[in-house]
């Protein structure tokens, strides 16, 4: 028996907001664009941690109010809300929102937002066309063509979107960038510095790299950008090509002179989401590896950075035909990779004829499987430094028969993974069957993680004392309990302190069938009191749910 706890996103609102006095970048007044402004300067979800956060001269979005300032070379259809993009543009290390119906980013253009922690959102769920007209939920769509790319450390790409079409030539890159090899190894863009040297002095300690020598050799190499991340959202996901997606850490570098005392290290690798409701084939090749760290010339070579996360998540069947690479720079931890189909009562199969990898960094690596049924194509490989674990619920098929390869555990006693030709490097893998969790007899699925929230965040004008809603679900329709926290106090609401509690709802019935249902409280009826809200305030809400097993 096992239960899990998901915890809900934080949701910002206010009841009214001013105007900051910073020169701004183009914003649209959309309500998707103006809620994105309003979380931008709060610094409120991961997405919008940046250095720049609060300083709308680092922010821009875009929607049909004001598409007219979009760069030049791009055409606005209002009647079908479509922005074709046909002309490529370099926003530089900022924040930028494209908010629109439908978007076409054309063949070989490129959008870039490159720099420390630059950001590229592109939405086409939340926009409006024709003069205000809400998008179509299931008629929108994003057809990728072109590169998106925020190199250079920790940037983000992030796309949400019902239809999501990727084509031959569509990428998406934010790997970081190489440390910068100069007399004290600094390196502006990627907040790398090394130790400051010269010839003939001492060198004093650095950021990421080592001090100089005081045998007159240069500093210490600046360390290589971190990996960024790479999340996209979309019921259905059309991809039939072999593309890369990339949020590889970058390699460290040398110090000035040969002899340097200490090379840069190697950045570690990104986060690759992808979230998918429907049957999906994944012929792309996803990189998340750390950077090398610099080891020539070194006395003290650096060290690579770790292998980033991949997760795939899919509630349909999902066939994986490319390359998923985790791997760790030299010497470094590899990474993680996840794969899963939807946890609940679903019988979606895991195919896999590609080549998974979390190894080469010697230690460390993580491969998991979870979904209704498993099978490894011959030929096909997965190769773990550390582990690799299938958890399955109706058929496993096609782990090495080889006798150093077998499951190194199968539990319960007698379930079986065996097949031909899969390559398993070094790990043994183990195998999980949990056949009677949709059946009531030994095991407990987990609650589905809270969606559509109302008020969401960012949202502005709220009454003082308003209701909350969101949906949630259970796939076994297991009564559900939630905690709901609730104040004007970031830290103690995202950390679940019980000064910040403000109910819990016992016993929820949940749809039959494990389908969503829409749960909801008032605020007039928390302990303690809540109501009414200040005016002009910022207030956080945070959910934390479970079934009562």
């Amino acid at each position: 028996m096992f239960k899990k706890i998901f915890i809900f996103c934080l949701i910002i609102f206010s009841g009214l907001l001013f105007a900051n006095s910073a020169q701004a970048g183009s914003v649209g007044i959309s309500t998707a664009c103006v809620k994105a402004k309003t979380a931008f300067k709060a610094g409120v979800g991961d997405i919008y941690q940046t250095p720049y956060k609060g300083n709308l001269a680092n922010f821009s979005c875009y929607d049909e109010t004001n598409v007219s300032q979009f760069p030049a070379g791009n055409v606005y259809s209002k009647t079908a809300g479509l922005l074709t993009i046909n002309g490529a543009y370099a926003f530089g290390a900022n924040h930028v929102e494209l908010h629109f119906c439908r978007i076409s980013l054309s063949n070989a253009v490129q959008i870039t937002a490159d720099g420390r922690q630059g950001t590229i959102v592109i939405n086409t769920t939340d926009g409006v066309y024709n003069g205000g007209t809400a998008c179509n939920p299931t008629d929108n769509y994003f057809y990728h063509n072109g590169i998106l790319q925020a190199s250079g450390h920790d940037g983000w790409v992030d796309i949400n979107s019902y239809n999501y079409k990727l084509n031959t030539t569509g990428q998406i890159i934010t790997s970081g960038t190489t440390g910068y090899n100069s007399l004290d190894g600094r390196n502006t863009e990627n907040n790398g510095v090394g130790g400051l040297g010269s010839k003939c002095s001492s060198g004093s300690s650095g950021k990421n790299g080592g001090s100089g020598a005081k045998t007159c050799y240069g500093g210490g190499g600046g360390g290589g950008g971190g990996g960024g991340t790479i999340k996209i959202n979309s019921p259905l996901i059309l991809t039939d090509v072999s593309n890369i997606f990339s949020a590889n850490g970058g390699a460290g570098a040398s110090g000035a002179y040969e002899g340097n005392w200490y090379g840069g290290g190697g950045g570690s690798g990104g986060i690759i989401t992808i979230n998918n409701q429907s049957s999906l084939i994944l012929n792309n090749n996803l990189f998340s590896n750390g950077g090398n760290g610099w080891t020539q010339w070194s006395y003290y070579p650096g060290t690579g950075g770790s292998g980033g996360i991949i997760k795939i998540n899919s509630q349909s069947s999902l066939s994986i035909n490319g390359t998923l690479s985790a791997n760790g720079g030299n010497s470094a931890n590899d990474g993680k990779i996840e794969i899963r189909t939807d946890s609940g009562c679903s019988k979606a199969t895991i195919t896999n004829t590609g080549k998974l990898h979390a190894y080469l960094g010697g230690s460390g690596g993580m491969i998991n499987f979870m979904g209704g049924s498993f099978e490894a194509v011959a030929g096909s490989q997965i190769k773990s430094s550390g582990s690799i674990t299938v958890i399955y619920r109706n058929t496993c098929a096609g782990l090495d028969t080889d006798s150093t390869k077998d499951p190194n555990t199968c539990t319960p006693s007698g379930c079986s993974c065996l097949g031909t030709g899969v390559v398993l490097l070094p790990a043994k893998p183990i195998v999980v069957s949990e056949p009677t969790i949709c059946a009531g007899g030994g095991g407990n699925a987990a609650p589905y993680e809270p969606i559509n929230p109302i008020p969401t965040m960012g949202d502005d004008g709220q009454s003082l004392c308003l209701s909350l809603s969101w949906q949630s679900g259970d796939p076994e329709g297991d009564p559900l309990d939630f905690e709901i926290y609730f104040g004007d106090n970031f830290a103690l609401v995202d950390g679940l302190d019980p000064s910040a509690l403000i109910t819990t709802l016992y016993n929820q019935a949940s749809a039959p069938g494990g389908a969503y249902y829409t749960y909801s409280y008032d605020l007039k009826n928390a302990v303690p009191a809540v109501c009414d809200l200040k005016k002009g305030a910022i207030y956080y809400w945070k959910i934390k749910v479970k079934d009562n097993k």
